[in-house]
């Protein structure tokens, strides 16, 4: 979601871009939390995010749940398109295009 311009926005309304779907405007939410009294204000629920915002957003989302995990959860980054997922009894192994981690 890195771009060198503000003024990119996705074409998807402010108010659908929580990344919980229990939690609906969770996005919102963050955007009120963490921005300037001035975005705040110019950022209503129906029009749309610019791509550095929503960026920020989800690497916010993504650190949490690295602070968060369980010891008993890894991670592990692997850079390859993931074609499919294959959950165990309780697991959830991810197949590549070069194999399966």
């Amino acid at each position: 979601y890195s771009t060198y311009s503000d003024q990119h926005v996705l074409n998807v309304q402010t108010r659908n871009m929580s990344a919980f779907v229990d939690d609906p405007d969770h996005f919102l939410n963050w955007v009120k939390e963490t921005a300037s009294t001035t975005i705040r204000q110019e950022l209503p629920a129906h029009i749309a995010c610019n791509f550095t915002r929503y960026g920020k957003y989800i690497d916010h989302i993504y650190q949490n749940a690295l602070k968060s995990k369980p010891e008993h959860v890894s991670l592990r980054i692997i850079n390859e398109e993931v074609i499919d997922l294959d959950e165990k009894e309780n697991r959830v192994e991810v197949i590549t295009s070069a194999g399966k981690y």
